[in-house]
């Protein structure tokens, strides 16, 4: 390691002396993964601003710091998918680290592909290294990417020409899909168009329509992927990407209409989609992830599910219609988030006793589109921190007396830091209802307060619930009452719909009568 750093000329900077770059990074505080990685950032940053050192000697630096700081890198992610909801502090503060230590570490390996860009210049040693520097410098834009899209925030144009760039540095070497160790002692064989493939197709997969840990989970399946994915300089019947080195924009689905050129490349989900298929019946069925799948800390079986149909349905050859036809508008709505905040404005008064209907706070947004399914809408810059995708929401028109709810199901940023984003109606006149498990009827069991999106029984006979997270589990039979005068109705579990960050959508049978229901429990103890 630093072999490069004897001899040559003399470059004034702190960790131009080997010895002294090891003392360095051998320092970092590898217990404090936050600390690793902004102090591993900081000599980054003073790397990048030291002209004066040949590639060899910069590329064998950055990768130093690279290689020290995986472990952090590692850790400060699993941590980061790890974070409940309401650690907001923790949650900024690790999503800064780890998105300025990407950003710098891209720029940095991205100083060498430019350096490298005359090959002719390049010393016959080191020539070696230069597909080695092309994947690596597109793996780190990728996560810089990620962290850009984990925060709903704006891709900057200029990170496609950076691909490109990479991309146009491997195809100079002739080591496109060349197999190279990414790292030392890593088992993964990687190459430049595996990385790129790995880019690009996380950019197909619509982040913006994945909450922040789902993100991740969909990015490790791209990553697991990449072998069933297929590229080429070549079009093929049937291929559904392309992406122009000579352009500074993201891929394209490829049609007829598309425009190509000789910078043109191809590419393609091939197998990929078909095994993205089975293994959202697997898991359906299972309930589990397959062995062998790594899909981090955080994932469970439900949200596998949710993020391979999502996967499905954005890799599919071809885009299904809207469900429901959009119509312009430009509707003043108010909003409040989070289960209890919806609970309170669908129910006032109901927290503790005490009368939220004037203290409850709301934002103002404006609805640019509408349809029958719910809303387009337009979140001004420096409002809705807390937005991301899954979130229940409560909303209406400043014409509306009552709310409807809804959940948010795609946020995008812009260039004016305003956020896009799309809402699903799932009621517009969602009821309170009051209820308790059929098990504690004889004991006389406590009642909690839920949101039934429909006081009308479906033609199939089922009713849909919205709880706080965890309070059902979707599998007792519940007696809820609602209504004025109040009406009962005992309602047999049929399967979780949807589990968000605070609350569980849940699908019931109306069952049988109460009556009858309390003459079993009273006369066998227990429910048959």
């Amino acid at each position: 390691m630093l072999s490069w750093l004897t001899g040559g000329e003399k470059v004034d900077h702190p960790l131009a002396d080997a010895k002294r770059a090891r003392a360095i990074v051998e320092a970092f505080p590898y217990k404090d993964p936050w600390k690793t990685l902004e102090d591993a950032s900081y000599w980054l940053g003073s790397i990048n601003e030291t002209a004066a050192y040949r590639i060899e000697r910069r590329f064998e630096l950055i990768s130093m710091l690279d290689i020290a700081t995986r472990k952090s890198q590692e850790r400060l992610l699993d941590t980061f998918v790890k974070l409940p909801d309401a650690d907001r502090t923790q949650e900024k503060r690790t999503w800064k680290t780890l998105s300025d230590f990407w950003t710098l570490l891209g720029d940095s390996y991205m100083v060498c592909v430019d350096q490298a860009s005359d090959i002719k210049s390049v010393s016959g040693g080191f020539k070696s290294q230069l597909p080695v520097i092309a994947a690596r410098a597109t793996r780190a834009l990728r996560h810089q990417m990620k962290w850009v899209l984990i925060h709903y925030g704006v891709v900057r144009p200029a990170l496609w020409e950076e691909f490109a760039r990479c991309a146009l540095l491997a195809e100079a070497a002739g080591a496109v899909d060349k197999p190279i160790e990414l790292y030392p002692g890593s088992s993964e064989t990687s190459s430049q168009a595996y990385e790129f493939l790995r880019a690009m197709m996380l950019w197909a997969s619509s982040p913006s329509g994945l909450s922040p840990v789902e993100q991740d989970v969909a990015e490790r399946l791209v990553v697991q992927l990449t072998p069933k994915f297929r590229y080429d300089s070549k079009s093929w019947d049937g291929c559904d990407y392309c992406f122009n080195l000579a352009e500074a924009r993201p891929p394209l689905r490829l049609m007829r209409s598309t425009p190509v050129t000789a910078a043109t490349r191809y590419f393609d989900v091939n197998e990929a989609r078909q095994a993205v298929q089975a293994m959202h019946a697997m898991v359906s069925g299972t309930g589990n992830i397959p062995s062998g799948i790594e899909l981090g800390p955080a994932a469970d079986g439900a949200m596998a599910v949710r993020v391979l149909k999502h996967l499905g349905f954005n890799w599919a050859k071809d885009m299904p219609a809207r469900t429901h036809e959009r119509r312009r508008t430009a509707i003043s709505l108010q909003v409040v988030h989070g289960y209890t905040n919806v609970l309170e404005a669908i129910e006032p008064g109901i927290g503790e006793g005490l009368d939220f209907a004037e203290a409850l706070s709301y934002d103002s947004w404006v609805a640019e589109d509408a349809s029958v399914g719910g809303y387009g809408v337009v979140v001004p810059a420096g409002k809705g921190e807390w937005l991301r995708v899954g979130l229940l929401v409560a909303l209406r028109s400043e014409m509306d007396a009552s709310w409807s709810l809804g959940v948010i199901r795609r946020v995008k940023g812009d260039e004016h830091r305003q956020h896009r984003i799309g809402i699903q109606l799932i009621s517009k006149l969602p009821v309170l209802v009051r209820l308790r498990t059929a098990a504690s009827l004889g004991q006389g069991g406590k009642h909690q307060h839920v949101i039934l999106l429909s006081a009308r029984v479906s033609p199939n006979g089922s009713m849909h619930i919205v709880a706080r997270r965890d309070l059902l589990t979707g599998c007792d039979a519940i007696e809820a009452m609602y209504g004025k005068p109040p009406a009962t109705v005992v309602l047999e579990p049929g399967g979780v719909v949807e589990s968000g960050h605070d609350f569980d959508w849940l699908r019931y049978k109306v069952m049988e009568s109460l009556v009858k229901l309390r003459i079993r429990v009273h006369a066998n103890g227990k429910r048959d």
